[in-house]
This record gives C-alpha cells, structure tokens and sequence, in this order.
C-alpha cells in the first residue's frame, strides 16, 4: 500500500475504513457498546459476534454434555454437533 499523497486523501482513506468497518463492528456487542475503543488483542481472547454467542448459549442451554463420551441423550446430541461441525469444517477447506 502506497501513503496518501495528501492529507486529505488520508482522511479519506480513514473515512473508507470505517465505513467498512461499521457493519462489522456492528456484529459484536462488547464493541458496539463501547464504539470509542478499539480492541487489539490475542486471538485467545478475541471478541465474539453476536451469532457465536447465539450458538454457544443456543447449545449450553440444550445440549451441554461431553461428545463422544456418552449414550445418554445430551451426550449423542453433543456428538451430533462435533460430527456436523467437522464435516461442515471439511467442505469448506475442500
């Protein structure tokens, strides 16, 4: 990427960047509640969108049991999920 041969055309690249930046800022509530920081971090601790926080409270609260360790119901259901998971995993990365 080559600098900006003025000020104002950096500016302007700032102004595109957050214009980019605002639907996807939008799809994570802990940066949409604090809109005036940004976060840089560890991916171990990287900030999650609303859609995986759907899913992980849609599964803690229907499915939570170790998978692939029971014949119990919560536990196939579990197993399920991981199966499913992997095989979608697998078709994208084919």
């Amino acid at each position: 990427m080559t600098a900006p041969a003025s000020r104002a055309q950096g500016t302007a690249a700032l102004t595109e960047l957050r214009d980019w930046q605002r639907p996807l800022r939008g799809q994570f509530p802990i940066i949409t509640g604090h809109p005036d920081l940004a976060y840089l971090d560890s991916a171990a601790t990287a900030q999650k969108p609303q859609a995986v926080l759907d899913a992980v409270q849609t599964y803690l609260t229907t499915s939570n049991a170790n998978a692939g360790r029971g014949t119990y119901p919560w536990a196939n259901r579990s197993t399920t999920l991981v199966e499913e998971a992997r095989e979608r995993v697998k078709r994208f990365l084919d």
